[in-house]
Protein backbone atom coordinates (compact mmCIF):
# COMPACT_ATOMS: atom_id res chain seq x y z
CA UNK A 1 0.00 0.00 0.00
CA UNK A 2 2.42 2.44 0.84
CA UNK A 3 4.71 2.09 -2.35
CA UNK A 4 1.45 2.51 -4.19
CA UNK A 5 1.26 6.08 -2.30
CA UNK A 6 4.64 6.60 -2.85
CA UNK A 7 4.29 6.22 -6.57
CA UNK A 8 1.32 8.30 -7.40
CA UNK A 9 2.93 10.90 -5.22
CA UNK A 10 5.82 11.11 -7.65
CA UNK A 11 3.82 10.80 -10.30
CA UNK A 12 1.68 13.91 -9.50
CA UNK A 13 5.21 16.01 -8.48
CA UNK A 14 6.63 14.92 -12.05
CA UNK A 15 3.29 16.31 -13.40
CA UNK A 16 3.04 19.61 -11.31
CA UNK A 17 6.86 20.13 -12.34
CA UNK A 18 6.50 19.30 -16.13
CA UNK A 19 3.66 21.82 -16.07
CA UNK A 20 5.24 24.74 -14.20
CA UNK A 21 8.07 24.40 -16.61
CA UNK A 22 5.98 24.96 -19.44
CA UNK A 23 5.82 27.96 -18.71
CA UNK A 24 8.67 29.12 -17.78
CA UNK A 25 10.99 30.29 -20.99
CA UNK A 26 14.72 29.11 -21.15
CA UNK A 27 15.72 31.97 -22.61
CA UNK A 28 18.45 34.76 -22.19
CA UNK A 29 17.51 38.44 -20.50
CA UNK A 30 15.45 40.39 -22.28
CA UNK A 31 18.15 42.82 -22.50
CA UNK A 32 19.90 40.31 -24.34
CA UNK A 33 17.17 40.29 -27.33
CA UNK A 34 17.84 43.64 -28.23
CA UNK A 35 19.50 43.71 -31.86
CA UNK A 36 18.12 40.44 -32.35
CA UNK A 37 15.82 39.62 -35.07
CA UNK A 38 11.96 37.81 -35.69
CA UNK A 39 9.41 37.00 -37.66
CA UNK A 40 6.13 38.50 -36.61
CA UNK A 41 3.81 36.15 -35.74
CA UNK A 42 0.49 37.61 -35.62
CA UNK A 43 -0.05 41.22 -36.82
CA UNK A 44 1.45 44.02 -34.49
CA UNK A 45 -1.59 46.20 -34.42
CA UNK A 46 0.19 47.61 -32.90
CA UNK A 47 0.71 44.55 -30.73
CA UNK A 48 0.97 41.00 -31.55
CA UNK A 49 3.16 38.20 -31.36
CA UNK A 50 6.93 37.31 -32.62
CA UNK A 51 9.03 34.66 -32.76
CA UNK A 52 12.38 35.07 -31.78
CA UNK A 53 14.71 32.38 -31.44
CA UNK A 54 12.37 29.44 -31.82
CA UNK A 55 10.45 31.20 -28.97
CA UNK A 56 6.92 32.95 -29.34
CA UNK A 57 6.83 36.27 -27.65
CA UNK A 58 4.38 39.40 -27.16
CA UNK A 59 6.14 42.11 -29.07
CA UNK A 60 5.05 45.88 -30.00
CA UNK A 61 5.88 48.36 -32.37
CA UNK A 62 8.01 50.84 -31.49
CA UNK A 63 6.47 53.36 -32.59
CA UNK A 64 2.91 52.27 -33.36
CA UNK A 65 2.42 50.87 -36.39
CA UNK A 66 1.24 47.90 -37.99
CA UNK A 67 3.51 45.36 -39.00
CA UNK A 68 1.80 42.60 -41.00
CA UNK A 69 2.20 38.99 -39.84
CA UNK A 70 5.60 37.41 -41.70
CA UNK A 71 7.31 40.55 -41.84
CA UNK A 72 11.46 40.26 -40.30
CA UNK A 73 11.60 42.68 -37.36
CA UNK A 74 14.27 44.09 -35.13
CA UNK A 75 14.29 43.72 -31.50
CA UNK A 76 14.91 47.36 -30.05
CA UNK A 77 13.97 47.33 -26.70
CA UNK A 78 11.81 46.02 -23.90
CA UNK A 79 9.08 47.00 -22.03
CA UNK A 80 8.12 45.02 -19.08
CA UNK A 81 7.25 41.68 -20.81
CA UNK A 82 6.97 43.13 -24.30
CA UNK A 83 9.23 43.36 -26.88
CA UNK A 84 9.70 46.49 -28.58
CA UNK A 85 10.92 45.82 -32.61
CA UNK A 86 10.88 47.77 -35.50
Amino acid sequence: MFVKVAITLLLFLIGLIALRSRHHKRHPARQQLINSYGLVEQSLTPQGAVIINGELWVARSVDGSHIPANTKVNVVGTDDHVILVS
